[in-house]
C-alpha cells in the first residue's frame, strides 16, 4: 500500500505507474480518507515493480514498489535415494 497525505481534505488526486496514469482500477484499489490518500495492490505481479507517484494541483509524490517472485525447488542429483534441491 502507499500513503500520501495532502494539506486539504477531501481532494482526488490521480495514481501513477511508472509515469502512466493507473487505469486498472480491478487490483488497484485508491481511498481518500481526509487529508490521506492510499493505493493498495491486491494480487501483486512481478510487472507491477515500479515507480508509482501520487499527483495533485501540479505537486507529485512517489516511491517504488519491488516484487519478488516465490521461491521455486528444483530436484538436481538423486543417488543413493538421496534427492539434492537448490532454491532460487
Amino acid at each position: 500500500m502507499f500513503e500520501c497525505e495532502v494539506s486539504k481534505p477531501n481532494q482526488t488526486a490521480k495514481w501513477f505507474q511508472a509515469g502512466d496514469e493507473i487505469k486498472d482500477w480491478e487490483r488497484f484499489t485508491p481511498e481518500v480518507e481526509g487529508t490521506i490518500h492510499r493505493l493498495t495492490i491486491t494480487e501483486g505481479h512481478l510487472d507491477d515493480s515500479a515507480k508509482y507517484s501520487c499527483r495533485l494541483n501540479g505537486k507529485k509524490t512517489s516511491g517504488t514498489l519491488t516484487v519478488k517472485g516465490p521461491h521455486i525447488c528444483c530436484a538436481l542429483n538423486v543417488t543413493n535415494n538421496l534427492v539434492s534441491q537448490i532454491k532460487f
